[in-house]
């Protein structure tokens, strides 16, 4: 068993979370951003790219249920607003956040949050919003789990793999096609998806994306909607001109379709090779902040405006982590 997941077995059940957490944030100035992709129930039988999957939505619930217990969530602006010393900072305040726009995030999370009075922010990729289908990356996954067994090459790009259903083929290849595919150039990617649409024509894909009128109703019901960009693309990958249009498009259209401010981006992919100086200059002139997916805790007096970590959410994580994530991330992240 992993040394961490026993270690929160043990303080969970002794009931030490809460204590540990007083021991942890004694200055008070700690800030957890939780980040989720998906709410799904059942993966039997699910083609997507199943590491999307976040929790179901029981467990969504009871950890929603168990944020507004010992927690105060909060939004970006709220944030902005106590750094700026508009207000004070709430104790143990908790950004609750969701990446991409996949309808779920509608028809499971927002209604749970809704349901428990707490807010969270939702970072959607613009171009998708309303189109029918699935993101690209969710694409290479239906794609690899559909594809018949053989052996598949692409000279050009120096890839080639086979499937069969002896083993976990599929999830291998999908983890390799997707991590070369954040890691090069965003012509070559756009390249490899369209061999990929080539030798995988489905009829259709079932529609896994949010339309702008689930957006709307959302932030009109307290939902923080924030940026992800317009396509997805790996930002760092990207020419000056694509970039400003990424970053910045993607904003407008969110303040056109919404009557609002959109002021924090979180960067596709998020690791450390997805951004970069440029990514983080530009996003500084258009936006308050800047989330990156670089796992840990921030604090108020060092905040770092347009490199913020967060706390990553998996479909495997238990209760008892989900409580020490919170109490100890410097430790349990």
């Amino acid at each position: 068993m992993n040394k961490k997941l026993a270690l929160a077995k043990i303080i969970s059940k002794l009931k030490l979370e809460i204590p540990l957490r007083n021991v942890f944030n004694v200055s008070g100035d700690k800030i957890n951003i939780l980040a989720y992709h998906r709410i799904l129930d059942d993966s039997h039988g699910f083609s997507g790219d199943k590491e999307l999957i976040s929790a179901t939505k029981n467990d969504f619930e009871w950890q929603v249920k168990y944020i507004k217990k010992h927690y105060n969530a909060i939004t970006f602006s709220e944030l902005f607003a106590c750094i700026e010393g508009q207000k004070s900072l709430p104790k143990n305040p908790v950004i609750i956040t969701f990446d991409d726009g996949f309808i779920d995030n509608f028809t499971n999370a927002y209604q749970i949050l809704l349901e428990n009075s707490i807010p969270a922010t939702f970072f959607i990729s613009t171009d998708y919003i309303g189109k029918k289908g699935t993101f690209w990356f969710d694409f290479v996954a239906i794609a690899i789990n559909n594809l018949p067994d053989g052996n598949y090459k692409n000279s050009k790009h120096n890839i080639q793999f086979e499937i069969n259903d002896i083993d976990d083929s599929k999830t291998k290849v999908i983890y390799i096609l997707l991590s070369k595919m954040k890691l090069i150039k965003n012509s070559e990617r756009l390249e490899l998806i369209h061999w990929l649409e080539e030798i995988y024509n489905p009829t259709s894909i079932s529609n896994e994306i949010m339309t702008w009128d689930n957006v709307r109703e959302m932030a009109s019901n307290g939902m923080e909607i924030g940026s992800h960009s317009v396509s997805h693309p790996i930002l760092s990958q990207l020419s000056a001109s694509e970039l400003k249009k990424e970053i910045i498009e993607s904003k407008l259209e969110i303040q056109e379709q919404l009557h609002i401010d959109c002021n924090v981006i979180a960067y596709p992919v998020g690791g450390k090779n997805a951004f970069n100086k440029d990514v983080e200059k530009l996003v500084e002139e258009n936006y308050n902040f800047g989330c990156s997916y670089i796992s840990g805790v921030n604090t108020k007096k060092n905040i770092d405006y347009y490199s913020l970590k967060r706390l990553h959410i998996e479909r495997d994580t238990s209760k008892a982590m989900f409580k020490l994530l919170l109490a100890c991330p410097s430790i349990f992240a």
